[in-house]
């Protein structure tokens, strides 16, 4: 159980990378989405869909280990 718990709070310690992908070094835009990813809304969102897939990829871990 430790081991599916650390490797969920690493999946979840990811959950910025796909924000910051669209921000370079001086958070200069690198992408057209940057100013909506920068809204509350969608990074609440980005990082609950984040969260999801690695609930769910601990679950079919847990699942295949047994």
């Amino acid at each position: 159980m430790a081991r599916q718990i650390a490797d969920a709070t690493q999946s979840l310690s990811s959950a910025g990378d796909p924000l910051a992908s669209h921000h370079g070094p001086a958070d200069q835009p690198r992408s057209p989405y940057a100013a909506y990813l920068d809204s509350p809304m969608a990074a609440c969102h980005v990082i609950a869909e984040t969260a999801e897939l690695a609930s769910t990829t601990g679950r079919l871990a847990a699942c295949w280990a047994s």
